[in-house]
């Protein structure tokens, strides 16, 4: 059953509302759509969140919808949800949460009063130890504390969403912490977020991590340490940056089996000599190690490239999989595209053995970040067909398309 925490008088009417639907690409097209329909009475619960008249003569054309998928991971997806009063203002912003190992959704209020997202809407997920559920991670502000108290850590967590009232520090579902970062650290603003050996990580792609100890969000404050991305790797100047050079379209960093990867890929005059590099950090000692080098005339070259009719196209938004193998997305290089749909490619590589693994193609898809999420979430298809897959999307009720 579909379950609401923390999201208002009328949450638990506005959830059950939902029905997640997702159309799956067939390969090799793999574009895939994921869309949201709200029933009459959850729209209308809706509504009244957002203070309607309790009457049919408030204009419907007045509230609109959107939503983002955010993440793709540890077997949940997560879109953050909006509604919002075009004209008469007023807004609810929500997690909407699918876990696949039960087939459930739910929906948490984004974050408590008077708090705002810091870094990245997007919530580091984590799986219980025992398997009991999940958490969500999320850096926030205090709108009314002081300055010196201002950063803070947000964690829902299954005992939070089970007894709101009871958490420690806890407003609703959520638990509140204090967050320290090091000192004189820059602005800083997410790119990546992941969970490795207990430690959550926040990584911002011009200039390092940062990240704290999952054990130990049990105090009152939880402290940050900052590591910088490899030494011989150029910090970027934003006065400098163009918007073809945004940091996440040529570089990430990703957990590959017991270790944490950096990926950059250096451009140059042409595009068959831009390099791609490798890092490996020791997480001890905070160091990287260069593991390898490869230019993208290299990869273009690899056997069934050529015969898959793959463009010799820039290496764009790498990707890092857990078994090692490295993602790009290969654009479309037509200059001008009216006549047809965007189209373009996805390719994945295992760069030590120097093979593609697989390719397929996006067409037309939205530009709404992230570009990519890989996950495997689909794949079981274990949950009911008709409560939360259909072979196409809703034509009636209220629509949100994610990216």
């Amino acid at each position: 059953m579909p379950t609401g925490y923390g999201c208002g008088d009328r949450g638990q009417e506005v959830v059950d509302g939902l029905t997640l639907f997702l159309r799956l690409g067939d390969d090799p097209v793999l574009t895939s759509s994921l869309a949201i329909r709200m029933s009459e009475q959850g729209l209308r619960s809706i509504e009244l969140e957002l203070g309607a008249p309790r009457n049919d003569t408030w204009p419907r054309r007045d509230l609109s919808a959107a939503g983002v998928v955010q993440i793709a991971d540890q077997q949940l997806i997560v879109i953050v949800v909006a509604f919002q009063r075009l004209r008469h203002g007023g807004d609810l912003v929500y997690y909407l949460i699918y876990d696949d190992t039960d087939a459930s959704l739910s929906m948490i209020k984004l974050l408590p009063d008077h708090h705002e997202i810091a870094c990245t809407p997007a919530p580091l997920p984590r799986r219980n130890a025992a398997g009991g559920g999940y958490e969500l991670v999320v850096m926030a502000r205090n709108l009314r504390a002081t300055v010196d108290r201002r950063d803070v850590l947000c964690v829902c967590a299954p005992e939070t969403r089970a007894s709101p009232a009871a958490s420690d520090g806890g407003v609703g579902p959520w638990q509140i912490h204090g967050r320290r970062f090091p000192e004189n650290l820059p602005p800083f603003s997410a790119d990546v977020v992941f969970s490795f050996e207990g430690k959550a990580f926040w990584v911002d792609l011009s200039q390092g991590l940062v990240c704290c100890d999952l054990h130990n969000t049990r105090g009152s404050a939880v402290d940050f340490r900052f590591i910088r991305l490899p030494a011989e790797e150029p910090q970027l100047d934003d006065s400098e940056e163009t918007p073809n050079d945004e940091p996440k379209k040529i570089r990430t960093v990703g957990c590959v089996g017991d270790s944490i990867r950096f990926v950059r890929v250096d451009r140059s005059r042409d595009c068959a000599d831009d390099l791609e590099t490798v890092w490996t950090l020791d997480l001890a000692e905070e160091k990287w190690t260069k593991e390898e080098e490869l230019a993208a005339k290299v990869l273009w070259g690899l056997d069934g490239f050529k015969e898959a009719g793959l463009p010799e196209a820039p290496l764009e938004y790498p990707i890092l999989t857990a078994d090692g193998a490295l993602c790009f997305v290969l654009p479309d290089q037509r200059e001008f595209v009216e006549d047809g749909p965007v189209d373009d490619c996805i390719c994945s590589f295992d760069v030590r053995r120097k093979r593609l693994l697989w390719h397929g193609r996006v067409h037309d898809y939205q530009t709404t970040e992230p570009v990519i999420l890989l996950s495997d979430i689909f794949r079981k298809q274990h949950f009911p067909r008709k409560r939360k897959l259909a072979e196409d999307l809703p034509a009636a009720g209220l629509t949100m398309a994610g990216s």
